[in-house]
């Protein structure tokens, strides 16, 4: 797979200072490799399935040990004020987390995620970590770990 438009977002996200403007980089990415490797018709399936195709390779991975306390409650749809049931329902932490990440970038991309409240701030924040993180490991297995970020 060609990745040279992921590594142009990824570095355009790293030298980023605000982390909003690193979320919508790495996201940018993120969007552009699941729905190159997937064809669902719904997104956050898309996001399920090419996240779980990933992780099933990966025994290592655990993108929990740099999260805040933040995620122990689950994110809503900021509009609405509920948890959508692709969250709700699905059994897999890591996927669950992909989902909630979705709904981070659907709350800010719908302008419904206000960024004066401190949750929200950390859930972008830690969203950056995890994307970037996310996205590295799958260019280092494209790559054979040939590619890394300045």
């Amino acid at each position: 797979m060609e990745f040279e438009f992921v590594k142009e977002w990824i570095d355009r996200g790293d030298k980023e200072e605000n982390y909003i403007f690193k979320f919508f980089c790495y996201f940018v990415a993120f969007n552009w490799l699941y729905n190159q490797e997937t064809d669902e018709n719904k997104e956050y399936e898309r996001v399920k399935a090419y996240v779980e195709k990933k992780i099933s390779k990966w025994d290592d991975y655990h993108p929990f040990l740099s999260l805040n306390q933040e995620w122990k409650c689950p994110v809503r749809d900021d509009k609405k004020g509920d948890v959508k049931s692709y969250i709700k329902n699905e059994e897999d932490d890591t996927v669950k987390l992909f989902l909630q990440i979705y709904q981070v970038r659907c709350n800010l991309f719908h302008g419904s995620k206000s960024m004066r409240t401190d949750r929200n701030k950390v859930l972008v924040e830690d969203s950056c970590k995890i994307l970037h993180d996310f996205l590295m490991r799958i260019i280092n297995d494209g790559l054979e770990g040939d590619y890394c970020a300045d």
